[in-house]
């Protein structure tokens, strides 16, 4: 399967932490966010999105020995394009059956998998932003944030405009509370790209935990309206 067609089947970018406040007109706010989850009780807010970071739906690629110019690598021949696009196949392969699976045993061998063919991809092309990318997501998955971040910047400095690398690493900071940065990034993603709308919903959970629950609902009611 395409990595494309893969990745439109996951969500667009990584889900929301669980709400710990209630905003002014919490009662209103609750309503909206059970609207735009599928109707679940307001009784089940701390679970309406999921705590793990999940791929987005577009992985600025450069697939085919590409840099950042889109110019092929010189040194990179046929076959390692070919084999950096297999490589990356398996890998978001291996991711999108992570999230499918229920079972802890065969999830980490599903990321163990994703991991060894990102990091196969950067054996033939080290600057490959969707391998950086990938395995910032895996290492966010096993808490290593600080790997995470690495790969991350490492993403960005092929591709510095990509709304779903900026909301992931947004998303990243929300996780370790560090909600300044978390802000920045994901304000970035989704003036980059206004159809981000994971990263909408990221952006006002970050605003409610920093008490701007007004701000938290117009955000979130971004989301509602452009439904």
């Amino acid at each position: 399967m395409p990595r494309s067609t893969l990745c439109m089947e996951l969500p667009r970018s990584r889900g929301w932490c669980p709400f710990g406040w209630q905003p002014t007109g919490g009662i209103v706010f609750a309503g909206l966010m059970v609207m735009a989850s599928g109707c679940q009780s307001s009784g089940n807010l701390a679970n309406l999105f999921p705590k793990t970071p999940k791929p987005t739906k577009s992985i600025q690629s450069l697939v085919g020995g590409k840099n950042k110019a889109g110019l092929p690598e010189a040194n990179q021949s046929k076959s390692d394009n070919a084999a950096l696009a297999k490589s990356l196949d398996a890998a978001q392969s291996a991711l999108g059956k992570y999230y499918q699976d229920n079972n802890h045993t065969s999830q980490q061998a599903h990321l163990a998998e994703a991991d060894r063919n990102y990091r196969d991809a950067l054996k033939i092309e080290p600057r490959n932003a969707e391998a950086n990318h990938g395995l910032a997501i895996i290492h966010d998955l096993r808490n290593d944030y600080a790997t995470a971040e690495l790969f991350y910047r490492s993403a960005l400095e092929q591709d510095p405009e990509n709304s779903a690398i900026l909301g992931d690493l947004g998303y990243s900071c929300l996780l370790q509370g560090k909600l300044a940065e978390a802000e920045q990034y994901l304000r970035q993603a989704t003036q980059n790209d206004p159809g981000n709308t994971q990263a909408v919903k990221n952006l006002a959970c970050v605003y409610g935990k920093q008490g701007q629950y007004n701000l938290a609902e117009s955000t979130f009611r971004r989301v509602l309206n452009d439904g």
